[in-house]
């Protein structure tokens, strides 16, 4: 075979004719993948803030809260570990149907619950198909818009964050209005929303499962690269401070300020909406001027100033640290626009995001049970933002070893 030179990351390759298979309408790809991205969180969104109208229908124990609590950052694991063998059989497109329907379903499940073990069945049904989609959105872009990798990512990291935000914005008074139920079941009428643009793709797609090299389930030669685990560093630092600060953020703020509940929820509304223009514009700019190195550092920074922040002047930084703290998570964006600009071929970027999400996730579920058992262990949170900033340390250090622009093909034989 002719030798091909190396090419700029992001690029398309001669040498490999599975970039070439493009999925007509490209409209409705477009479409798809962002109507996708806003179902990435809505599941999760969009039961906490009613949990107390739940139980009054569906008694739930103390160990079924829990439950739900622990259940979609292990989920997306799960999913993520499952999407290579699903993709294999019946190629992206079609695999994202797939996962559409059946987070559709779940949803419904959940919201008609007759009882706790129905509520959990319909939630983790919904959160597995939620980690297949976390996989699949990658390749999918680079699949249908390979020569706009950047821009199609900012697009749907941006609708991931709206979709964080809008569900606690909305179900609350929806639910004072119709009921739990109903609040619950428009979430699953956007997932069969999300549906109709890929069911249009994959009836126009060729036999996508015999179009590509299968992807491999599980490579150890993944985890040789410098590349997979700078890109999973990158995800799972952003993954471990996000569930963890989510999980304990107002108790920490209500132990060290005298805020009250009503500027304490700001803070944190503050805190999640700096992600929105982080995933707009990251994306774009590490695409177009690959400066991959300035925002693992940048990102890296915000997060330790903010930390060692809180630490030394809680009360009179609070806003401060909230946006910096917030906008330390374009750590994640990032990590999901490198799993395409570090690859060649979509067998790459589904190989390269299973590990990346999988593991990341795995490390993010421990989040709040390890900034919780610092506070029970020392009665205060000094420990526990001393180890938020080693974390982000750490974090920054292995991100970098994904800044060089280089391919995980070269490197690594799949």
């Amino acid at each position: 075979m002719r030798r091909v030179g190396p090419l700029r990351p992001g690029a398309r390759s001669c040498a490999e004719p599975e970039d070439h298979i493009v999925t007509p309408p490209r409209s409705a790809a477009a479409i798809g993948i962002a109507l996708a991205a806003l179902n990435l969180r809505t599941a999760v969104a969009s039961l906490s803030p009613i949990i107390d109208f739940v139980v009054r229908d569906v008694p739930l124990s103390t160990a079924a809260i829990i439950v739900l609590g622990m259940l979609p950052p292990l989920c997306f694991a799960a999913g993520a570990l499952i999407t290579p063998a699903i993709a294999n059989a019946v190629g992206v497109d079609r695999a994202a149907v797939a996962s559409l329907g059946a987070l559709a379903l779940g949803l419904a499940v959940r919201g008609l619950a007759p009882d706790d073990s129905w509520l959990i069945i319909g939630s983790t049904t919904a959160f597995l198909c939620i980690g297949v989609l976390n996989v699949l959105l990658p390749p999918l872009v680079k699949k249908h818009f390979s020569d706009r990798i950047g821009p199609i990512t900012s697009l749907y990291t941006t609708l991931m964050a709206v979709g964080t935000f809008l569900p606690p914005l909305t179900v609350v008074p929806l639910a004072h209005v119709w009921g739990w139920r109903a609040a619950l079941l428009v979430w699953c009428a956007l997932a069969v929303a999300a549906l109709v643009p890929w069911i249009l793709v994959a009836r126009g797609a060729s036999d996508e499962a015999g179009a590509h090299p299968r992807s491999p389930v599980f490579s150890p030669a993944l985890a040789r690269s410098p590349i997979t685990w700078g890109v999973t560093a990158l995800c799972a630092t952003a993954g471990f401070i996000a569930y963890a600060i989510f999980a304990w953020y107002p108790l920490l703020l209500a132990d060290t300020t005298a805020l009250d509940a009503g500027s304490i929820g700001m803070a944190l509304a503050v805190y999640a909406a700096m992600g929105a223009p982080a995933s707009f514009v990251l994306p774009a700019i590490v695409a177009r001027y690959r400066a991959v190195g300035s925002c693992v550092l940048g990102g890296g920074a915000m997060f330790a100033i903010a930390f060692c922040g809180m630490l030394i002047a809680p009360q009179d930084g609070i806003w401060i640290w909230a946006v910096l703290g917030g906008a330390g998570q374009l750590m994640f964006p990032l990590s999901l626009v490198l799993i395409n600009l570090r690859t060649r071929t979509m067998r790459g970027s589904v190989a390269l995001s299973t590990v990346v999400q999988s593991a990341g996730y795995l490390v993010a579920a421990t989040g709040p049970l390890v900034l919780g058992l610092l506070h029970a262990a020392t009665g205060g949170w000094n420990a526990a933002l001393l180890m938020l900033v080693v974390v982000a340390l750490i974090g920054t250090g292995l991100g970098l070893l994904a800044a060089r622009s280089s391919w995980l093909e070269d490197s690594v034989k799949l």
